[in-house]
């Protein structure tokens, strides 16, 4: 018996044996058992696999056998020994195969990678995952896995918050891949658009989210919710906060429905994401409902560890702390103190936002050297090799690149910021607190400089948004410094701020245009420049007309070539993008000549203002305003009590009582006309009282440089007293009785607009447009907006040229839009007699019409804001003889973009132009009296003011709608006119009629567009 066992066991060995002497067989088997998720039996069989593969100097195969036993180490829950054994086997396997790299050796990499990226250890990933780039480059240059690699690199710098870096990659991936349109395809597309918002640059994101929603029906069930989500996002940033939750709504309703396809980790972030929505409304409420709803998700789906919990943990805890509910917080606090401290990478976003949320609940208990102590460790978190807890520290510039992101950074100094002012006000800091809230600030300017270098410029238009409330701070601590110390010093700084938050796009707008010029570009470099801003905005105004062409109403062929011109829109924005990279390269005088962007200080401001000026500059924000006066031999600064939302209601309740009696379809009454009136004298006496009593007594000429609602009002409106008869418009005390005013963007910007460099001094005088609308235009009434015909427009050209003895008049047919781009370069005075819309959703798409051609193109005959930013002027001044050219879409920290901010960036030195539609025969006789003065050598505000005023005087009545939407803006200066020796009285009596026809019918314009626009 005994011998017949041994003899069976004999017999069962055998096998076992030669199997044992088989590595090929073992590394087959414990493959399978991986599979089967026996994972003790995998590790014994792999294990004698990669012994024996190297004991037989197979080196390929015994990379394979050491990946294979790596992860099942990892499945069995030994991470410290998969680390390890893959990181031996890499040494070793690289070592022998350093002449002869293999596709097991990439993958052998690729497995301690895949390691680093489940352990959230993402910048132990990086080097791992390049290393499998380099390893396929040296099989093949075209090694068909490259864009995979790159895909996986750059989602994993995306992980690491290595913005810049993923995106790089990610873009790498889609050009190696291709341009098939499958589920990669797309997939890599969102990530793109995704990484660009976290790295804040929002114009880059809805460029690709556009493309994938021009193709929504194509899209694949996983990707879909995703876009909408992620267009949710953007939208949120953009402050366009219905059209953000509809977004998220929508990417919800599709995570629901596909349960099976998206992971509830999806449609916490959505939820999540509402919430943000409403609290960034200011709705705390509603936001801290959806906060506790994707909180019960989590407490549902996951353990109290888990990292999806913590931050919905840190969602509910900053909402209550936001709703002073610091009791419920604390419960919560308590918990995670407990739980989750520890359990996000100490170099991550999401350690930076548990230290920041943890820093605003210590705020609210006004517990301040706590809450410090977290800011600090929220700044640690987003920077790399910077360890520095202590508060009063603050980073250099060069940690700026070492930032895990710009955006969160900019953030957490903000926050930093204003936790040491908080303290001073709660009375529990002091000079030293109020000296590091500067200095903390500072850092915060440099961060968003540092950020702006590289975003485009519609991203700062946004960016200027999102900085004011932090500039608010800036002035704060700056004013509370001075009082403190009373030397002067920080009130010039506060200028600094306030200057810096206004008109910073346009600045650097105009910077740019100088590095063109001067930044040592070669010729065929410029050439190169013009045709890609030619082609661009070519294709967005094709893009923008087909657009508007509604749905019913579009071809099969116009929908076709619509979705085509976005594409190559959108290809040759990257092109453009990727041809400025390499500019910047190769010619880095250039790169840095363009963002040497000079702010005013005191002694600056001073140098724009003549002998007889004072500057009026505002700074409107959440908590208030400030009114900056400033002249040769004075310089104060005013705290008003008047906070943003309110200033917008007032703001808008004054130009209604101004205009809606005249343009409105109400009431025509007596007692309408009566309550219009009482309104106006009402808030034109309350703005003056706010906005201007502080500041006096004041010279006669005032150049006022506005902020917020505050572009959209006229200050020679304002009155001085009370009137006691309202309907007595003629003797009102009106600012412009006393004080003749112009307008500027920001000091800044009206040195720029004063020193326009033209490329020429031009020849000629006058230049002006009368086009032909209406029943003389076949297709006015059907494809362009119904633009109804300019009785006068004609006859005010004349006048003009007769008045000035000189001029080049382009009339019915021959005004068109191809003739100014070919000739205002050569005048210095530019008149456009025409119509006039602005867009206040899409203000680059605000335009001057001239004479429909006859093609296909219903918008051929649109000169668009875009179209003037690729545009160069040599003129002294523009005369935007047409509707609401002063207005457009507000930007709270950037200010107006209007037709009249692109021709100012086109290099037009002043502006002439309108804040409302206008009335016929008062603007013949302003317009008159305003050439006839500038004729004299009058100044242009001077000429503006006797023109008004001379109305005022002349008319029968004279209520501010009549006379006040024309305002100056810019260089004041007086212009010397060339004559060609025509007789100044051979102007006709109805002058600039063409004005107010104009006006009216752009009203009927705006009024038959509206819902189009």
């Amino acid at each position: 018996m005994q011998q017949r066992l041994y003899y069976l066991f004999l017999l069962l060995s055998i096998p076992i044996c030669v199997h044992a002497q088989n590595p090929t067989q073992l590394l087959s088997d414990g493959q399978t058992a991986m599979d089967e998720e026996n994972y003790a039996q995998a590790i014994q069989q792999l294990s004698q696999a990669q012994q024996l593969f190297k004991k037989g100097a197979n080196w390929d195969q015994y990379a394979l056998a050491s990946k294979e036993l790596g992860m099942a180490y990892y499945y069995d829950g030994q991470k410290e020994k998969a680390e390890n054994s893959l990181k031996t086997s890499i040494d070793l396997a690289q070592k022998q195969l350093k002449d002869q790299p293999t596709e097991n050796l990439s993958q052998l990499h690729k497995g301690l990678g895949t390691i680093y990226y489940f352990e959230d250890l993402y910048w132990n990933a990086l080097p791992v995952f390049e290393q499998v780039i380099t390893i396929h480059k040296q099989i093949d240059p075209k090694h068909p896995d490259l864009f995979r690699d790159y895909y996986n690199l750059g989602s994993v710098y995306g992980l690491s918050n290595d913005y810049n870096k993923a995106i790089l990659n990610l873009k790498k991936a889609l050009e190696i891949k291709g341009k098939e349109k499958d589920d990669i395809y797309y997939k890599i597309n969102l990530d793109i658009a995704q990484q660009y918002r976290k790295d804040g640059n929002l114009n880059k994101t809805d460029e690709y989210l556009d493309l994938l929603l021009q193709q929504e029906n194509e899209l694949p069930t996983n990707i879909i919710g995703p876009v909408f989500g992620e267009y949710g996002f953007l939208l949120q940033q953009q402050k366009d906060y219905r059209k953000a939750r509809k977004s998220l709504q929508k990417a919800y309703s599709l995570y629901v429905k596909d349960s099976d396809v998206v992971s509830i980790d999806n449609q916490i972030k959505i939820v999540t994401a509402i919430g943000q929505v409403f609290e960034d409304e200011k709705n705390l409420d509603s936001a801290v409902v959806y906060y506790e709803k994707a909180f019960i998700l989590c407490e549902e789906n996951y353990a109290n560890t888990h990292p999806q919990y913590i931050l919905s943990q840190l969602n509910v805890i900053g909402g209550y702390t936001l709703l002073n509910e610091t009791n419920k917080a604390s419960q919560l606090v308590q918990e995670l103190q407990k739980n989750g401290l520890n359990i996000f990478p100490a170099k991550s976003v999401n350690m930076y936002s548990l230290n920041l949320v943890l820093g605003n609940y210590h705020k609210a208990l006004e517990d301040f050297p706590t809450a410090q102590n977290y800011y600090q460790k929220a700044l640690v978190a987003l920077i790399r090799d910077y360890e520095n807890e202590d508060p009063y520290t603050n980073i250099s510039t060069a940690e700026f690149e070492k930032a895990l992101s710009l955006d969160n950074l900019t953030d957490a100094l903000a926050v930093k910021a204003r936790g040491f002012y908080a303290a001073y006000q709660a009375g529990k800091g002091g000079e030293k607190e109020l000296q590091a809230a500067l200095n903390t600030i500072k850092v915060f300017d440099q961060a968003v400089d540092a950020f702006r270098k590289d975003a485009g410029s519609e991203t700062n238009l946004i960016w200027s948004d999102l900085t004011l409330d932090a500039y608010e701070n800036a002035i704060q601590i700056c004013l509370a410094l001075e009082q403190t110390k009373g030397d002067g010093q920080y009130k010039n700084e506060a200028l600094y701020f306030a200057e810096k938050s206004k008109g910073l796009t346009l600045l650097e707008a105009f910077q740019r245009s100088k590095a063109t010029k001067i930044g040592g570009l070669p010729a065929v470099e410029l050439d190169k420049i013009t045709v890609f801003q030619e082609s661009i905005a070519n294709l967005k105004q094709e893009v923008f007309a087909l657009s508007k062409i509604r749905s019913a109403k579009k071809t099969d062929t116009q929908k076709t070539r619509e979705k085509a011109a976005k594409e190559e829109l959108f290809e040759q924005k990257q092109a453009y993008e990727k041809f400025e990279q390499e500019l910047a390269q190769k010619y880095p005088q250039y790169y840095n000549l363009r963002h040497q962007v000079q702010i005013h200080d005191l002694e600056a401001v001073r140098k724009v203002l003549d002998a007889d000026q004072a500057l009026l500059e505002y700074f409107v924000a959440d908590g208030g305003t400030y009114l900056i006066k400033i002249t040769q031999s004075t310089f104060d600064i005013y705290p008003v009590e008047w906070t943003e939302a309110e200033i917008k209601r007032d703001v808008y309740n004054f130009r209604k009582s101004i205009y809606s009696f005249y343009l409105g379809g109400g009431s025509k009454s007596k007692e309408a006309q009566q309550a219009y009136a009482e309104s106006y004298s009402k808030y034109a006496h309350k703005f003056y009282q706010k906005l201007v009593a502080p500041a006096e007594p004041l010279p006669q000429r005032l150049v006022v440089v506005p902020a917020g609602a505050l572009a959209e009002i006229p200050f020679e409106t304002l009155i001085k007293e009370k009137p006691s008869d309202p309907l007595s418009y003629k003797t009102h005390d009106y600012m412009l009785q006393s004080h003749s005013i112009s307008y500027a963007y920001s000091s800044s910007l009206l040195e720029e607009m004063q020193n326009q460099t033209h490329d020429k001094k031009p020849e000629k005088t006058l230049l002006a447009f009368a086009p032909q609308f209406g029943n003389k235009s076949k297709k006015v009434s059907s494809q362009r907006f119904a633009l109804s015909p300019l009785i006068f427009n004609t006859d005010e050209v004349d006048g003009i040229k007769n008045l000035l003895g000189t001029g080049d008049l382009f009339i019915n047919e021959h005004a068109l839009e191809q003739t100014f781009k070919e000739k205002a370069g050569e005048y210095q005075i530019i008149h456009f007699a025409t119509h006039g819309l602005a867009n206040s959703r899409d203000p680059e798409h605000s335009f001057l019409a001239f004479t429909e051609i006859e093609d296909e193109n219903p918008h051929n005959e649109f000169l668009y804001v875009r179209e003037l930013y690729d545009t160069r002027l040599n003129a002294d001044l523009v005369v935007l003889s047409a509707c609401q050219t002063a207005v457009g879409k507000s930007y709270r920290g950037e200010g107006v973009v209007s037709l009249a901010r692109g021709f100012a960036y086109a290099g037009a030195k002043s502006l002439f132009t309108t804040l409302w539609s206008v009335n016929d025969q008062s603007t013949s006789v302003i317009a008159e009296s305003f050439y006839k003065n500038l004729k004299k050598g009058l100044t242009k505000d001077e000429a503006l003011r006797l023109a008004k005023v001379d109305y005022i005087n002349r008319a029968n009545d004279a209520p501010p709608f009549l006379w006040a939407p024309y305002i100056l803006v810019g260089d004041t200066k007086m212009i010397e006119i060339k004559s060609d020796g025509l007789s100044a009285s051979s102007w006709l009596l109805y002058g600039l009629g063409g004005l107010s026809a104009l006006g009216l019918g752009g009203l009927a314009l705006r009024v038959k567009r509206k819902k189009e626009w």
